[in-house]
Order: C-alpha cells, then structure tokens, then sequence
C-alpha cells in the first residue's frame, strides 16, 4: 500500500512500522515476565520513542502488536 508518491517515504514508514510492531511485540513478552535477566537485558532497548512502550497500559500495547 502507498502513503506517498515517493518510494523512499514509503520504504521509510514500512520500515518504522515494521519496527515499531516488532518493539510492542518484545514490550509485551517483557512486560508479562518482568523479573528475569532476559527482560532486564532487553529492556535497555527501550529509549526515546520506545521508551513509553514499558510505560503504557498492556492492554493498549496487544491492541496494537496484533495480539
């Protein structure tokens, strides 16, 4: 599907999109099991926009991650 008539704005939000559905996906997975090593890891990959992906309700996330 195209948003703009410039393919290099549409390879650029499919790829923000892929990535952001790919962050929800691993907020949840950390979310639902909080106190490991693994999470711990992981969870520092949540910086700047990412970061409200540990901070918004659950809910909303597997809303939006297709869950």
């Amino acid at each position: 599907m195209s948003w703009h008539s410039d393919p290099t704005a549409d390879r650029a939000i499919d790829n923000l999109t892929r990535e952001w559905k790919k962050m929800t996906a691993l907020a949840v997975r950390i979310r639902e099991n909080p106190n490991t090593d693994w999470a711990e890891r992981q969870s520092r990959l949540f910086v700047g926009i990412y970061s409200r992906l540990l901070t918004d309700p659950i809910e909303s996330l597997k809303g939006r991650s297709g869950e």
